[in-house]
């Protein structure tokens, strides 16, 4: 978490309409999409609030995208993902595709 600054989650629009993870400016309130869901294999769909680990990455769920087909679903059952910092952004990576 840095600064005091926010952060969310939405689970419409971005880039790809699947949603994004968000940060707020403490400092003067603009809002950063920190990254958008492609409703693949990353997710679709975050709805949960974001945890922070001891290292600065952010953990979260999100309710679609995944395993395509799984339970018999279309858009995929949902994703438990982490986001690291970078030196140019942030990198996102789904460490668990729900089944």
């Amino acid at each position: 978490m840095l600064a005091g600054n926010l952060y969310g989650t939405t689970v419409q629009g971005g880039a790809y309409g699947c949603g994004t993870v968000l940060e707020v400016s403490a400092k003067n309130g603009e809002e950063s999409v920190l990254y958008s869901f492609a409703g693949g294999s990353d997710g679709c769909g975050p709805v949960a609030s974001v945890v922070f680990d001891s290292k600065g990455n952010l953990y979260g769920t999100t309710v679609g995208g995944g395993l395509v087909k799984c339970l018999n679903q279309t858009v995929g059952c949902g994703t438990v993902f982490e986001l690291t910092p970078t030196s140019v952004g942030w990198t996102e990576e789904t460490t668990i595709r729900i089944y």
